[in-house]
């Protein structure tokens, strides 16, 4: 015999009780957990509606956070006196 887990059960259940057709009973309790299901979804779609434009908005304030420091670095560096200047000939030129 196999055997498997069914989830909903809890419980393992022999195969070829799950290629039986389902009783009338057990297509009522699918429609009506289905029926749930879908109402449940319904009722939470403005949550997560809310939910997404807040967490766009967090998105693009660290996106323009990282855009602000990225030109603060790219102009820092411009502003910066090279620091290898020992190594450049024109700078062992003026040493020998």
């Amino acid at each position: 015999m196999v055997y498997f887990y069914i989830f909903t059960d809890i419980k393992y259940k022999d195969m070829s009780e799950l290629t039986k057709e389902p009783t009338k009973e057990q297509v009522e309790q699918m429609l009506k957990h289905r029926a749930d299901l879908e109402e449940f979804y319904a009722e939470q779609i403005p949550f997560l509606e809310s939910q997404a434009k807040y967490e766009k908005l967090l998105t693009d304030i660290d996106v323009a956070k990282m855009t602000r420091f990225e030109i603060l670095m790219a102009r820092t560096r411009l502003m910066q006196k090279p620091e290898d200047d020992q190594d450049t000939p024109e700078s062992q030129n003026k040493e020998g």
